[in-house]
């Protein structure tokens, strides 16, 4: 179905007041935004300015014509190919930062609430196991229990110096919690910031500035700051970022070559986004919640369970001592 067709449904949507079909059709006619310069139109039917968009429409439909009569119909054909493969890449791309920045949340729920008592109990753990050890050492009938229990102690030693290493590095870093409503504006705008902001979206002269606000984006977006990538939206949609790298595409074989290429990136990204989706911490993340709100009452219903365990290591790391003391 051809540009034409979609903006004519669109425009009869609107005429007939069936606003439901809006979304649908708006989600078809958006890989065809730079070949035809319709992003004026996609503007106005975002902001639900109907009106507006049919008489962008029928400027747009007067002009098609003559339009498509200038292009080599395979060229158009195979710029229509590239750009849909951009946007399949693009939205796989999206749901791999998104899974990215959910298990970096649910890490960072994780020693937010529990991490002090988890460091806690590895601490205690490690010192029982060591004190233990010591007072064993002194039976010599018991010398391969001995070297397992100095293993073990060991082994507990770096468990703990590895978790209260990991604990320093996200105690004093904050991460908001949002309202549902809140978390959808939020990757939402990410989505668009991207759009703007991504080093191989824009040009050459900007790559090394849209790098650095592209890290600022990514991290803003990880700690669930709504109003930093408000500001950086905004502050892009002023800027210059907003006009795309231009791209030669005007033979059809380097077209050809294009889209292989293309095809060889959506197909990387799509088997990186399989194993991702398959990671069992992620399985099990998805399986515990689906959100933020979820991750933090399932922490939070653990809490109780790991002060029994802290208690427990606690009396046995007392009575090993006494033990040791009696000789």
């Amino acid at each position: 179905m051809s540009i034409k067709i979609f903006l004519e449904e669109i425009y009869n949507s609107i005429s007939l007041n069936k606003l439901e079909n809006i979304q649908f059709l708006l989600e078809r006619i958006r890989p065809y935004v730079f070949e035809y310069k319709i992003d004026g139109i996609i503007e106005v039917l975002e902001a639900q300015a109907f009106q507006s968009a049919q008489e962008k429409i029928s400027i747009f439909l007067g002009q098609f014509n003559s339009l498509v009569c200038t292009e080599d119909l395979e060229i158009i054909e195979l710029k229509l190919e590239f750009k849909n493969l951009e946007l399949r890449l693009e939205s796989i791309v999206n749901e791999k930062t998104d899974i990215e920045r959910d298990l970096v949340l649910f890490n960072h729920r994780q020693f937010e609430i529990l991490g002090e008592i988890t460091e806690q109990i590895l601490s205690i753990k490690a010192e029982y196991l060591h004190v233990k050890a010591e007072h064993v050492s002194h039976n010599k009938s018991a010398h391969e229990e001995v070297e397992e229990l100095k293993k073990e102690a060991e082994d507990a030693k770096k468990n703990y110096e590895e978790y209260s290493g990991q604990y320093e590095e996200v105690q004093y870093k904050h991460v908001h919690v949002l309202e549902e409503e809140e978390a959808l504006d939020l990757k939402k705008l990410y989505r668009k910031a991207c759009n703007l902001c991504h080093p191989d979206k824009v040009s050459e002269e900007n790559k090394e500035q849209a790098h650095s606000i592209f890290i600022e984006l990514q991290e803003a977006y990880e700690n669930n700051d709504l109003k930093r990538i408000q500001e950086i939206y905004e502050l892009l949609r002023k800027g210059d970022f907003n006009q795309k790298r231009k791209v030669s595409l005007n033979t059809i074989e380097i077209l050809r070559a294009t889209i292989l290429e293309m095809q060889s990136k959506v197909e990387q990204a799509l088997k990186e986004l399989t194993e991702l989706r398959n990671d069992p911490v992620v399985l099990s993340m998805y399986q515990i919640g689906k959100d933020d709100k979820d991750w933090i009452n399932y922490f939070q219903s653990k809490k109780e369970a790991l002060e029994n365990e802290l208690e427990y290591w606690t009396s046995c790391l007392n009575e090993v001592k006494k033990e040791a003391v009696n000789g």
